[in-house]
Formats: C-alpha cells, sequence, structure tokens
C-alpha cells in the first residue's frame, strides 16, 4: 500500500466494499494504523495513520449502514492494553 512517499509493506486485515464504488483497507505498519479508501477503478480517494501513544494494531473495519462512516477497531500497546476504535467519514 502507499500512503504519500511512503510504501507500506503490509497484508490488509480488513477489506470492505460495501457498495460497489468505493474499497476501504485498513492494517498496520511501523505500529500505527492506516487506513485508506480506493474508488472502484483503484484510484486512491484517501488515506489515514492513527498513531496512538505505542504500537498499535489495527484488528477490522466495518461501515455504517448509511454508508457515511468508516469504523475500524483494534489494539493499542503502552504499558497496558487498550481497545481503540477510529471513525472516519466516507469523504
Amino acid at each position: 500500500m502507499q500512503n504519500g512517499s511512503r510504501s507500506w509493506q503490509v497484508r490488509a486485515s480488513g477489506v470492505l466494499a460495501p457498495n460497489g464504488r468505493h474499497i476501504y483497507v485498513t492494517d498496520g505498519s511501523d505500529h500505527d494504523y492506516l487506513t485508506l479508501a480506493y474508488r472502484r477503478n483503484g484510484g486512491q480517494l484517501w488515506s489515514d495513520r492513527y498513531d496512538g501513544s505505542g504500537p498499535d494494531s489495527p484488528g477490522s473495519i466495518a461501515i455504517s449502514p448509511d454508508g457515511t462512516v468508516v469504523v475500524v477497531t483494534g489494539e493499542e500497546r503502552d504499558v497496558y492494553w487498550f481497545a481503540g476504535t477510529i471513525a472516519y467519514a466516507t469523504r
């Protein structure tokens, strides 16, 4: 996956194509969540990276029933393990 000028060598932990128009992908690299949205033709719509206080590991991805919000859940580790949830507007 590509995020700006950085290439991420990852295996997606979640892929979602709810409406046939857009594809949403999430996984982690460099201990961060990376979430990307693509058009059906492969063009990238947006990307976002979440960097918590420690190593972060996304686990799953879902979309709201009305298609306006993508939700990524996973784990964040510092001294303790925490559940992490991030919501993105589908833009």
